[in-house]
């Protein structure tokens, strides 16, 4: 990352980042469904958007953890202006289209073809009131494409999408009272185990496993609560406004129950919302649609394109990689190596179905893995002063850390 922080200035002289700044790049990458003329918005918006979100690291909001978070939709808004406006038609086969809560043929939702009895399209709209609504809402929520013909596969069910709207809207910040108490809870385990990895020795290598492994949960536990969080925090907003349905605001993370594999913790639990993306630069690239080059193909974008946005946030930061590559990097790798050893497996035994045993073989694997390695991101970003408490920033890291330093004089007594 050194060319690149070359170009940018030093993180001491970035200049506080203008008011106006994000409404330009989401008035710039919303207008070209606002128009007709659909070629030459793009050509004109494009270079602008590009440019004003490359000059974005030239800025700061002045606190290291707002200028993490905040830098995400400097990426994610290129990334979304790519995909749909120029991978994906705006009319014809292939062409994004709202179908609502209705039901979506799962055989046919590849080729975009929606059951339901009411397709709102981007001809359909007839007022520019109509076409800002249609595509604001393509973004949203969490670009899982919820009510949308190419809304992505496995998105848990939610029934309490059927609550009345007060009742759905106290439901809600019951749970955002949830997560982020338990995120504050996170936060201080975190600095608790921060606190005891400091003092393990270089020989120490079982210690220094444990002590990874509590600063690798307790980190992960800490972003899952963050997300959730403002997730139900958003939905509770949108349905209390108007601005959106019940139904258009499942849950954005699956059972902890179903992660038996590393596959299954990023595709069934903690949701990959980049599959998407993934899926259109594959058959962009030619790859034949589900074959084996395709799978592993979007497999690896995926994550690639994950660790791009991560190591993107981190560089404003840092200007530095601090971990992201090799945690990011290592997902698809241990997942190729769990698929050949599930092949092998069947291999032997082909008639024989998964058993209790096989089950919790997974679910220990998926456990020690992750125990070696989310400690790669999460001290990068506990490095960078990336974790921090909304409310009470830095302070239930200290007071793990204090608990951490009394659990080791008390140990050594």
């Amino acid at each position: 990352m050194d060319v690149l922080a070359s170009l940018y200035p030093t993180l001491s002289e970035r200049k506080p980042l203008p008011a106006y700044y994000t409404p330009v790049c989401l008035g710039l990458s919303l207008l070209p469904f606002l128009t007709e003329n659909t070629r030459l918005a793009s050509i004109s918006t494009f270079p602008f958007l590009l440019y004003l979100c490359a000059r974005w690291p030239r800025f700061t909001t002045g606190d290291p953890s707002s200028d993490y978070y905040n830098n995400s939709q400097f990426i994610a808004i290129p990334l979304w202006y790519l995909d749909f406006v120029f991978l994906t038609p705006r009319d014809g086969e292939g062409a994004p289209a709202f179908v609502g809560p209705q039901s979506i043929d799962e055989e046919r939702r590849d080729e975009n073809l929606a059951v339901a009895a009411q397709v709102q399209r981007w001809k359909d709209l007839t007022t520019f009131s109509q076409r800002v609504k249609w595509a604001f809402r393509l973004m949203l929520p969490a670009q899982r494409g919820i009510g949308w013909n190419w809304q992505v596969k496995g998105v848990p069910a939610d029934s309490n999408a059927k609550l009345p709207r007060w009742q759905y809207v106290g439901w809600q910040i019951r749970w955002t009272v949830f997560y982020y108490a338990q995120s504050v809870g996170a936060l201080t385990a975190l600095g608790l185990g921060c606190a005891l990895r400091a003092q393990v020795g270089p020989d120490e290598h079982v210690k220094r496993a444990v002590a990874n492994a509590i600063v690798g949960w307790s980190g992960a536990t800490w972003v899952w609560d963050r997300l959730n969080c403002a997730y139900r925090l958003a939905a509770a907003l949108g349905v209390a406004t108007g601005t959106t349905e019940t139904w258009e605001w499942p849950p954005l993370m699956g059972p902890l129950k179903d992660a038996w594999s590393v596959r299954q913790m990023w595709s069934a639990t903690y949701h990959q919302l980049l599959s998407q993306p993934a899926k259109r630069i594959a058959r962009f690239l030619g790859l034949r649609k589900g074959s084996l080059a395709s799978s592993y193909g979007q497999l690896f974008i995926s994550f690639g394109i994950s660790c791009l946005f991560h190591q993107v946030q981190m560089f404003n930061v840092t200007r530095r990689d601090m971990g992201e590559m090799a945690f990011f990097m290592s997902q698809p790798l241990a997942i190729v190596s769990e698929d050949l050893v599930h092949w092998a497996w069947k291999k032997i035994h082909p008639s024989r179905e998964s058993t209790h045993l096989e089950k919790v073989l997974g679910y220990g694997w998926t456990f020690v893995w992750f125990s070696f390695s989310l400690q790669l991101y999460v001290s990068g970003l506990v490095q960078a002063r990336v974790m921090k408490d909304w409310l009470f920033g830095y302070r239930p890291l200290e007071i793990g850390a204090d608990a951490g330093q009394q659990l080791l004089t008390w140990l050594r007594a």
